[in-house]
């Protein structure tokens, strides 16, 4: 069975999230991944929107303040890896800067891979944009490591 991105979900009915400061945008094409995520942090008290593209990415950058971006890397749609992926968001990220919608806080950025965590190959991705992130963390991610890594980045960038 194949899984479908996830369609955009923008949910402001949890915090008060005004100014972005309990705010996350979630890109994950595992809609079953990001609906858990989702309801893990929810219940934590951030507001968390969810996408599976970096086409609706975009539309919710451009539309609602964020504090933190988590992306997967590699975006699939059909099995395929999308050639627009966690990469290419990154990037547009990294050099607009805080251009999205007004926030106080410059977004920061936590990747998340299936990929293995060794340099070369066709997986070389991860290695070059370490410097573009804030944090990686790796597949299969626990609840717990995903939630202590996201105050651990947030602690340290306010």
């Amino acid at each position: 069975m194949e899984k479908k991105p996830p369609q955009l979900q923008p949910n402001s009915a949890v915090g008060d999230a005004v100014d972005g400061a309990n705010s996350l945008l979630l890109v994950e094409d595992d809609s079953m991944l990001a609906g858990l995520w989702q309801t893990y942090l929810q219940r934590a008290g951030y507001k968390v929107d969810c996408c599976g593209t970096v086409g609706d990415a975009e539309i919710l950058l451009q539309s609602n303040p964020y504090r933190l971006l988590i992306v997967d890397l590699f975006l699939r749609e059909d099995g395929r890896i999308l050639e627009e992926g966690g990469v290419t968001l990154i990037n547009r990220v990294r050099l607009k800067g805080n251009t999205y919608k007004t926030c106080p806080y410059p977004i920061v950025v936590l990747a998340v891979t299936g990929a293995p965590a060794r340099s070369g190959g066709k997986f070389s991705a991860v290695d070059n944009i370490k410097n573009l992130t804030d944090g990686i963390l790796h597949k299969p991610v626990r609840l717990e490591a995903l939630a202590q890594e996201i105050y651990r980045l947030l602690a340290v960038t306010a």
